[in-house]
């Protein structure tokens, strides 16, 4: 029997022409918003994945306007070659075009119509808008946890307008492993109440959701969780306006969020003015037993490790005045700390060294350090970098990844003036419109060398003055993760995900490749078969091909490294 390689890997047919128009398979890393078909000799692609993760690819459909004016979805299949035993047929998503503006991060990408928002197809039907001559598929290809080892071959079929089929094959070839349900990659991603009722026209207090309201958040949330993602806040474990909390509805929406979702973190619900005026003096003593009570509540689910607090009168502290507050609660947190035996790390946007030593350090307040990309090179890579970092993380303290674009620093641009004018690669990666995926799935493979253990992304909606205009325009720096659909405008009512939402899950999961690597006792090799492209976060190669070969050779040690465990096992 012919040995196959324990992983997901697809297979993209060469291209299939009907008269002029043309039918090919990209993978995920491939940018088709301009791409024009490829010739009839294009060469197969390769994309690897785990029992219980995704893999992406992208059906790209190119004809005139009389072709493409009704396009029909007449075969979609996915079966084990040796068995027939089905997995879930491949999601597909009509890629819409925004128009692109340009970015204060020196984005690559050119201005103009670009493909983002990903739309769940209706219905087996679907048109390209005339002018542009193509209709652009995503499919997510969904491996289960119960899926077989093997090869799986699926087929795509499109019918155009005259009733010509177009037909496309692809394969999925199973590994015999399994990624954690659980990420090890923490996150918390900003939704809020106020912006999703904004963004679909519901009416909005600041305090109670109405049902429709609350029903569309869940939407919300669940479309992070199934990106591996985790929604910040979740508004039914809030507690009540005067502070009270009942234990049974917050138990209840935390066991949905933590173990039904599998998010890896979530924040305890205290803010800066909420829902205590003082909590810092005159209501110290309730906000100190209202975080001792959520504290039991996740001891009670084994899930102490996933709490963490975020102040938002904290917000980027940038001066002495909000070095001080941070101070404050930090001493309240630790204080807290102590006398509920709860654990209640405190999350705060900065990084360790300030910008002026006068305001003071945070050592021992802070738990958590969120610093994006360029905070996190300068000081670590940069030669005059304090390398504080490195030392919070002895110290036992976290540091994350806040995603937020920030442009590369001066101290980078005099080093690296070539680029400055175009950053193509080897620059902080930035998460934003205006960068290719590259420069955001390259993240995943840079994280652990610098001992990064979560991911903070403040604005997963990023609404413009006009929530509407959200669909039309994408400023290049946007965060925007996900797009709000409406019955009017789209037909469909709730979250759309964005080309960077997917991106964002692969990263993760490539992440927790990784991390899997490390708990085989596979870290040095992992290190080194990542050096091959991502060697530190301003030395990196803009180079898909190699990110697939160094994901196929991790996963194949670590399938070595499991067979010999439970042959040892069974010794």
């Amino acid at each position: 029997m012919r040995f196959l390689l324990p992983s997901l890997l697809l297979s993209l047919s060469a291209v299939v022409s009907a008269g002029e128009a043309r039918l090919w398979l990209a993978g995920a890393l491939e940018d088709v918003s301009r791409q024009e078909p490829p010739r009839e000799t294009r060469q197969v692609q390769a994309l690897q994945a785990a029992r219980g993760e995704w893999e992406s690819l992208q059906a790209v459909l190119h004809g005139d306007a009389k072709d493409l004016a009704q396009v029909r979805i007449v075969e979609l299949s996915l079966t084990h070659a040796e068995s027939g035993e089905a997995l879930p047929a491949p999601r597909l998503y009509h890629a819409q075009e925004t128009r692109l503006e340009k970015s204060a991060q020196n984005g690559p990408l050119p201005e103009g119509a670009r493909l983002d928002a990903l739309q769940p197809l209706q219905g087996s039907v679907l048109s390209a808008k005339p002018e542009t001559g193509r209709v652009v598929l995503w499919m997510d290809v969904q491996v289960p946890y119960t899926a077989r080892t093997g090869r799986h071959e699926g087929r795509i079929g499109l019918q155009l307008a005259d009733e010509r089929v177009l037909l496309a094959r692809f394969s999925v070839d199973v590994w015999d492993f399994d990624l954690p349900t659980v990420s090890r990659l923490r996150s918390l991603v900003g939704v809020s109440a106020k912006d999703v009722a904004r963004a679909h026209g519901l009416p909005f207090d600041g305090e109670k959701l109405s049902l429709g309201h609350a029903q569309l958040m869940n939407q919300y949330y669940d479309l992070l969780a199934e990106h591996r993602l985790a929604a910040a806040q979740v508004h039914g474990t809030l507690p009540e306006a005067d502070g009270s909390m009942s234990a049974e509805k917050v138990a209840y929406s935390l066991r949905k969020h933590l173990l039904h979702r599998h998010a890896a973190a979530t924040t305890l619900p205290l803010r800066g003015m909420w829902p205590f005026a003082d909590p810092l003096g005159a209501d110290r003593t309730r906000a100190e037993a209202l975080l001792g009570e959520y504290g039991r509540v996740l001891e009670s689910m084994r899930c102490t490790d996933r709490g963490v607090v975020m102040i938002d009168t904290l917000g980027r502290p940038a001066d002495a005045a909000s070095y001080e507050l941070v101070r404050q609660w930090g001493t309240f947190l630790n204080e807290t700390e102590a006398k509920t035996k709860s654990r209640l790390p405190l999350l705060v946007v900065t990084p360790p060294t300030p910008a002026r030593s006068a305001w003071g350090k945070l050592h021992g307040m802070v738990d958590i350090w969120a610093v994006n990309s360029a905070e996190l090179w300068m000081d670590m890579e940069w030669p005059g970098g304090a390398h504080e970092c490195a030392m919070r993380r002895k110290a036992g303290e976290e540091l994350w990844l806040d995603t937020k674009p920030a442009a590369p620093p001066a101290e980078w641009l005099k080093r690296h003036a070539k680029q400055a004018q175009s950053l193509t690669h080897s620059h902080p990666p930035v998460i934003a419109p205006a960068f290719p995926p590259m420069a955001q799935r390259v993240t995943a493979w840079l994280l652990l060398k610098y001992g990064v253990t979560g991911l903070h992304h403040e604005d997963a909606l990023d609404l413009p003055a006009e929530a509407a205009q959200a669909w039309s325009t994408l400023p290049g720096g946007s965060t925007r993760l996900i797009y709000a659909a409406t019955q009017s405008a789209q037909g469909i009512e709730g979250p759309v995900p964005s080309l960077r939402l997917k991106g964002l899950r692969d990263l993760v999961e490539d992440y927790d490749l990784l991390m899997m690597a490390r708990e085989q006792g596979l870290d040095e090799k992992a290190r080194q078969i990542a050096d091959s492209f991502a060697r530190a976060l301003d030395d990196w190669d803009a180079n898909p091909a190699a990110l697939l070969a160094a994901r196929l050779e991790v996963a194949r040690f670590i399938e070595t490294a499991m067979r010999r465990r439970q042959t040892a096992g069974m010794r």
